[in-house]
Parts: C-alpha cells; structure tokens; sequence
C-alpha cells in the first residue's frame, strides 16, 4: 500500500472517530444540584447561560483536600481578571468623567463604599498630591507629626511660590497617575455571592504555602503577633483535616490563634490578612499583585467578627492588629486608625496591661505580652504618622516580651527558656517596643498640642522652654542605641560572628527607626527655624547683601543659634537615613517597602527646604545634600517599578524641588520668587 493511500485512510479514520468529551474536574453548584452536565465554564457554565440565570447563581463551591481543586487556580484567576477589568474601566471613567452609559449613580454607590474611594492621604500619612491642591479637605485632621503637616512648610514660602507652584502642578496634572492600592478592587457585578461563599476556602496549595511563608519570613519576624509554629499547624490541619489529638489542643492554655479553640471566622480573616501581607512580599508583576492582595483584602473584611463589639478576645486583638499592618500599606487612614482604635480598647477590655512579672514564663503569658506592645507599637505608629494624639500613653508597664524564639516557648509547661548558643531573632521585637516607648515620650513632649507657644505666627510646638526635653529624649535614643545588643547594633555587628540574613534585615530596619527618630526629634526645631529665616529674606530690603545676612540671622540670639544647630542635626539625620535605607535595599535586607517610601518622602521634604532656605543651607555640607538627594531620587525611582505611589510621589517632589532652588541668576522667575537684587 502507498504511503498517500496509508495518509489518506489514516485522515479519513480520524474523521469517523468521535471527539473525546474533556474531563470537567468541578462542576457548578446549580448543574450539580440538577445532577446535569456542566461544561466548567467561568464565570457561568454554558447550561446556566441558556437558561438565563446571572453569575451570582452560578456558584463554584471549593472544597479543599479533594481532587477537585484543579479548578481553583482558575477560578482565582477569573475573578482576578474581573476584578483588574472593572478596576481599568472605573479609573478609565474616572479620568474621562464619563460613565459611558454602562454604570449609573445608584449601581456605583453599590460597588464602591466611601471608604474604598481613593483616599489623597495614605496609611503611613503621606499626601499623594502636591501641597496647594488642597486635596486632604476631607474635614480630618493631621497634626505635626504627619508628613502632611511637613509639606504645610512648603506652601508658607510666599505667593510667588504659589504661582510657580500652580503652574508646574498643571503641567503635573496632565497625565494623572493611580497610586498602587489607591483603588481597593470594587467587587464585580454578580460576583459578590461567589465571594462570600468563597471566603473561607483556601487558595491553591503552592500559592498559600508561598504567601504564608513570606508573610512569616518578612512580616513576623517583626511583629510576633502570633505563636508561628502553632498557628502553622492549625494551618496544616485545614488541607489534612486531621483532628489527631483535637481534644488536647482545645483543652490547652489560651494563646490565641492556633491554640485550637479560635474560631474559624477569625482564623480566616488573619489567614486572609497574612496572604495579603505575603502578596506584597511576593515577586509577582505589579498588576496581579495589586489584583490578588486585593481579594484578600475584600474577604478579610467581610470575616472580621461581627460579634467584636459586644465581646472579645486574644484572637480577635491579633486578627485586628494583622489587619491594620496590612491597612499601613493602603490609602485607607481613616480605616487604619479606627481599626487600630479598636484593637487597643479590645486589648484594655481583657486586661492585657495588667500581665504582671512572673519568673516562669509560659506561653500564654508571654503572647498576651507581645500582643498588648503590638497594640502599643501600631498606636504609637498610626499616631505618628497622621499627627493625632496616642490612645495608649503612660501605659507601659507590662513587662517587656522574652527574647525567646517561638519554637522554645513551651505551650503546657511554664519556664520556657532561649539556648544559650542561639541568638534569638524575637530580640528584635524586645528592642522595637523600646523604640515604641521614646516615640510615645517625643509625642507626649514634643508635639502634644499643649506645649504649643501662645505667640501668633509661631508655627513650631517646640519653644526654648523645650530644649532640655529634646536634648534628655536626645539622650534616651543614645542610651537605646549603646545597650541593645551588638548582633543588632548596625556598627558593631560587623564584627559578630554567623549572623543571619533575618538578623541583618533587623539590624536594617532598626538603624532606620532610630535614624527617624532622631529627624522626627528635631524636626520642630527644623520647621521653626526654616520658616523664621525665609521670613527673614522675604523681609529684608534690596540693600541686604546675601553674603552678610547668614550670620544676622543664625546669631541674633541664643534661641535661634540652638534652633539652627538643631535643624542642621534634623538634615545630617535625614541624611544617614538616605544612606541607611540605601545600603540594605543593595544587600537586599528591608523591611516593608511602605515604610521605606515613608522615610524617604519625609527625607526627600526635609532636603527640598533645607535647600531653599538659604541661611541653613550656608551651615550645610551642598555636596552631601545633592549626594543624599540622589540616592533617595534612585531609591524611590526603583520602588516605583513596582509601586505606582512612589512614581507618583517621587513627580510630585521632583516638581517642588525645581519650583524652590535656590536662586539663579539665570532663572528670572526663581530670582522674582526670592526678592534678591544682583
């Protein structure tokens, strides 16, 4: 037989021979209940389809620890894509202020929630516009301590900085750009149903092992909130379903999450908060990053336990805290602080801060002491960062947490103790709620609202009155940095022996809140001095020589000599946290990226008036300030590639920078800005 009578038969067999059916792995809860066959297909099957039914009918129910879960992936997958389609279309519409028919007023009021509009102040109190575009008129307030109230400095210059200003803010304003997280994925139509049953189940194994991990492997090694290695195993008990030993693990000692007797709603909603938190770890491209946190951040809201507000517990002060350190990295501030709020009443209800000293430590009592400062720790930080006065002041008297890595605390016998050849990596949670006590003294002393001077025109809430406080909180951070221990101390590590990466990511993150600190401790000083010097151009005749007018103002009296000698302490500080945060980004040794932007805009601020403020700037090293402005324009250049709010952030400083260089002869409006006559 011929090779071509061979390939022709062949064909025609392939044709007779019918096409296999492919093998559905799960069918739709409706097609199931019908005991028909259902096609897979999402968001709806072909069968629901024809009988026109919406997708909220066709539901997926997934059950983990079954061969059903093939189709999980995917139908992770197609919600992510609605939720990115719907988010692409509303910002399209936004911009365009155009609904193009498809959503009116009532259905957008439906999808989108007040507090899931774009909010113009972020978690960590940072403004995502430019001052003078008044866009944080939202009747909230934002003290001192915020970074809102440091770009308030920039708009005191005079008019002619306002206008320079609008005009380079119109150009800004051209091509709008959507902060990373701004928009909190909005639930797409119909699929609201399929959420709330999908809430509690489980995501792929690979992808919450991987979310999980990184959440413990860059998250609680900061905040210990948990007992890891119990929580863990409740954890692997949700794919195993074993209920080996179910008995003693709900008759053991009351730790929290993972001691067994949680329930499985707030078991849920800190598992939601800790794959949201793992996400923004993740090496996932920026879009489906932004996609997948956000449908854990949408079940995390709905499990949080209604029941909080007449009752509480441990577990429910833990899921609270997981979910305001994930809200950190939001533009949802209002959120943040309300849920912090109410983690730290929660906290006072149960008695935390009466854990009095014992010297055998369980693990009971040694997981409500790291809950009560993680209370204390994410107040002192909201507080700070959106300048509002602290709810847990004078409120440190619980004995600090033990240095004692999770796997050595014992759950049924007290006495728990650290090897002695083992640096424990929870040393770093120890040394943090001593930098959380100084930030509670700088807030009690130097920005309580009470301090303030009575003097109109004063804008600093520092007065000379203050200046042993700040040099006795001035020394308090130097007793800190001297006593800690040296695996974590920045310079002196060097010289210890096998110190791991966690180590050293601490050691980073450390040197960063202590740097900040130091600038959050002289800022006052800074503000003041930087706004009576530009007065004092502003002020002064054409005759004034810029070359004599530096030394009247720095030495006019003893105050304003201390103020100015502050001030420059504030920039040299900003400076070394440039360079800190310079050096672990290249080690690859950080913390969270939105501290990170948090530090560097407050830097970036602090540099921006220091150069156009020109008797400070003749105290000042030029050369060190254009080099610290560089390293923090590359550092926020490469935290834009993944994160649109600091591309946005860095224009909008970049912006302010050119309108307040210091005068040019060669820039003639700059000239006019600054009242000089060459």
């Amino acid at each position: 037989m011929s090779s071509q009578l061979r390939r022709n038969r062949t064909e025609s067999d392939n044709q007779q021979q019918p096409e296999k059916r492919k093998r559905i792995a799960l069918a739709c809860d409706v097609c199931r209940d019908r005991k028909i066959r259902c096609d897979g297909q999402k968001p709806m099957c072909r069968p629901c389809q024809r009988r026109d039914h919406s997708s909220q009918v066709c539901t997926y129910s997934i059950v983990p620890n079954n061969a059903q879960r093939q189709s999980e992936q995917e139908y992770i997958s197609c919600l992510q894509r609605q939720v990115y389609d719907l988010q692409k279309s509303l910002q399209q519409n936004v911009a365009t202020g155009d609904n193009g028919g498809l959503i009116n007023s009532e259905t957008a009021t439906d999808l989108i929630s007040h507090d899931d509009i774009p909010h113009p102040v972020s978690a960590m109190g940072a403004a995502i516009s430019l001052p003078g575009q008044q866009s944080t008129g939202t009747g909230e307030f934002y003290g001192q301590s915020s970074v809102v109230a440091l770009l308030k400095q920039i708009n005191h210059l005079s008019n002619h900085s306002s206008r320079l200003l609008g005009s380079e803010q119109h150009k800004s304003q051209q091509s709008p750009i959507t902060p990373h997280n701004s928009i909190r994925a909005p639930l797409p139509l119909g699929s609201t149903e399929q959420l709330l049953r999908a809430e509690i189940s489980l995501p792929p194994r690979n992808l919450a092992n991987k979310l999980l991990g990184l959440y413990f492997q860059s998250v609680h090694i900061f905040y210990p909130w948990v007992h890891s290695t119990s929580f863990q195993d409740e954890f692997e008990r949700l794919w195993t379903g074993s209920d080996e030993n179910d008995l003693d693990r709900r008759s053991g000692p009351d730790f929290g999450l993972g001691d067994g007797k949680c329930s499985m709603t707030v078991f849920h909603c800190a598992l939601n908060a800790m794959f949201a938190l793992g996400c923004e770890f993740s090496d996932m491209p920026a879009d489906e990053k932004s996609a997948t946190s956000a449908i854990f951040y949408e079940r995390m809201k709905k499990l949080l336990p209604t029941d909080i507000l007449d009752s509480g517990s441990l577990e429910d002060v833990q899921s609270l805290l997981l979910v305001s350190q994930y809200m950190l990295c939001t533009q949802n501030p209002t959120r943040c602080w309300n849920v912090v709020g109410l983690a730290c009443r929660m906290a006072l209800g149960l008695g935390l801060q009466s854990e009095s000293k014992t010297n055998c430590l369980s693990l009971k009592t040694e997981m409500r002491r790291r809950v009560w400062y993680g209370c204390l720790q994410m107040d002192m930080t909201v507080s700070m960062t959106l300048g509002r006065p602290p709810t847990m002041r004078n409120m440190d008297n619980v004995p600090l947490p033990s240095p004692i890595d999770d796997q050595y605390l014992s759950r049924d016998a007290p006495g728990s103790i650290q090897p002695s050849d083992v640096f424990s990596i929870n040393h770093f949670y120890v040394e943090n709620v001593k930098l959380a006590r100084i930030l509670a003294d700088i807030l009690e002393d130097i920005y309580n609202p009470t301090l303030a001077p009575k003097s109109p025109g004063v804008n600093s809430v520092a007065n000379s009155k203050n200046f042993s406080i700040i040099m006795a909180l001035d020394s308090s951070l130097e007793d800190f940095a001297r006593d800690m221990p040296a695996e974590l101390h920045w310079s002196r590590n060097q010289s210890c022996q096998n110190i791991t990466s966690i180590v050293r990511r601490q050691s980073n993150v450390l040197h960063a809140r202590y740097l900040h600190l130091k600038v959050l401790l002289h800022r006052p000083s800074f503000s003041q001095y930087c706004s009576w010097a530009r007065s004092g151009i502003q002020n002064r005749t054409p005759n004034d020589e810029p070359c004599h007018i530096a030394p009247r103002l720095v030495e006019r009296d003893l105050e304003m000599s201390l103020r100015a000698r502050c001030a420059v302490v504030c920039v040299e500080n900003a400076c070394e946290l440039i360079r800190s945060l310079d050096k672990a980004i290249r080690n690859d040794a950080t913390g969270a990226w939105w501290y990170s932007l948090f530090y560097l805009i407050t830097s970036a601020v602090i540099l921006i008036l220091a150069e156009s403020t020109e008797p400070l700037s003749k105290l000042l090293d030029h050369d060190e300030l254009q080099a610290a402005w560089n390293c923090c324009h590359s550092m926020l250049k490469g935290l834009g590639k993944s994160h649109t709010r600091a591309r946005y952030h860095l224009n909008s400083l970049l912006v302010l920078r050119n309108c307040l260089q210091p005068p040019n002869p060669s820039k003639p409006m700059l000239k006019e800005f600054f009242g000089l006559c060459y």
